[in-house]
């Protein structure tokens, strides 16, 4: 089945948090700060488009793809290696979480009245 989905999810949440970092350097939100969010907003649009699979990919996901993502979130964020795999534990419950929510309010949603 693959982990694109995931690392999309991954790549999201890691690239808003940056953002968020760098906003609150001053301790104060402006107009200024928007660019920053700029490759969050993209990375959110190709998270949403495959966050119905995002489930499924973690119920299939083998030690190998395992290590990918171990990698990859290394590779993308920088992080320590005894922070890689708590930051990765929290996004996947998060990513879990947030895929089971969408994929519920598109069914609430997309009935039709």
């Amino acid at each position: 089945m693959g982990i694109e989905n995931i690392k999309e999810i991954v790549k999201f949440v890691g690239e808003f948090v940056k953002a968020m970092v760098k906003t609150l350097e001053d301790e104060h939100f402006s107009f200024t700060d928007l660019p920053y969010f700029a490759t969050a907003g993209k990375a959110l649009s190709a998270a949403i488009k495959g966050i119905g699979d995002v489930s499924a990919e973690f119920g299939d996901m083998d030690e190998t793809e395992r290590a990918e993502i171990i990698a990859f979130v290394k590779d993308e964020f920088d992080l320590p290696d005894d922070e890689v795999e708590e930051f990765i534990e929290k996004v996947f419950r998060a990513g879990i979480y947030i895929a089971d929510a969408f994929t519920y309010g598109l069914e609430v949603f997309g009935k039709e009245k």
